[in-house]
């Protein structure tokens, strides 16, 4: 490699552009407050660490595989105890809050059972369920997209959907989601769900990411 650049005085146009580049670089400081903008659209998501923060359509009434919770403030939107776990909803004030059901619960299979006219009152209501899918996927010659266009959430899709969502949150008025490493992001009134980064791992599955 050659190191006319590197040997070359700071008037060297290459090296006094590297140095204005780096002046720029030394002044982002990863714990600057950010505001989410006020012109966001539906769908539109900012990355605080390992977590995403997305303006979603307003809701009035817990989701598909969520529900209502009373929370404490502030509220922890990642799981664990280490430092950079630490993304919290900064005040109750005006806000509602649902949180994703968990995995193969109770709660998770009657809310699929649902979709079918079932409930947990219903004899072999959870066999009822798998023959329900199993149906519809057969008259959709088992073509999942077809499937899941007819707007019902399949077990195995619960499941996979259910792995990376956080909580879902609407504010009534301003609110803030603090990190101490990653910045805190100033939120308008809105709606906005919580999702987990993922990865691909070694054994190619799909793996969450952990700060």
């Amino acid at each position: 490699m050659s190191t006319a650049v590197l040997d070359a005085p700071a008037t060297h146009p290459t090296v006094a552009a590297l140095r204005r580049a780096q002046s720029v670089v030394e002044q982002i400081k990863n714990d600057q407050p950010q505001q989410f903008p006020e012109a966001a659209s539906v769908g539109d998501a900012v990355r605080q660490g390992d977590i995403y923060i997305q303006l979603i359509p307003d809701v009035d009434k817990a989701p598909m595989l969520y529900e209502l919770a009373t929370p404490s403030f502030p509220m922890q939107l990642a799981e664990g105890n280490t430092k950079g776990s630490r993304h919290c909803l900064a005040h109750g004030d005006g806000v509602t809050v649902f949180q994703p059901v968990a995995r193969d619960s109770d709660a998770m299979m009657q809310q699929l059972a649902k979709q079918h006219g079932l409930t947990a009152a219903d004899a072999d209501w959870r066999t009822k369920l798998n023959n329900a899918e199993w149906e519809i996927r057969r008259r959709n010659n088992f073509n999942a997209d077809t499937a899941t266009g007819a707007g019902i959430v399949f077990t195995q899709d619960a499941r996979a959907l259910l792995e990376f969502a956080g909580p879902i949150f609407r504010l009534e008025k301003p609110n803030t989601v603090t990190h101490p490493e990653h910045g805190d992001w100033l939120l308008p009134p809105g709606t906005y769900r919580i999702t987990y980064q993922r990865t691909i791992a070694r054994d190619n599955t799909v793996a969450r990411v952990l700060d």
